[in-house]
């Protein structure tokens, strides 16, 4: 039995999928990884930074468009 199952495993690293390369995932990782190196890779300093630019600038992510469709589709 254990020799069928391992007929269908894949022999390669699953992170090489030619998929993963795209353009918009790469620049979401630079600026990833922009944001992790200008806060020393401290999690707690980038949040820190985060919660202050949401109080000067108000809410970064809106999620009440989110709401208004979640109860339309509840309707």
């Amino acid at each position: 039995m254990v020799i069928f199952v391992l007929k269908f495993v894949l022999l390669r690293n699953s992170w090489e999928v030619d998929w993963m390369k795209n353009e918009i995932l790469e620049e979401l990782w630079k600026v990833k990884d922009q944001l992790a190196e200008d806060c020393g890779y401290d999690i707690e300093k980038l949040v820190k930074g985060l919660r202050a630019k949401e109080k000067t600038k108000g809410n970064i992510v809106d999620l009440t468009l989110r709401a208004k469709i979640a109860t339309k589709m509840k309707e």
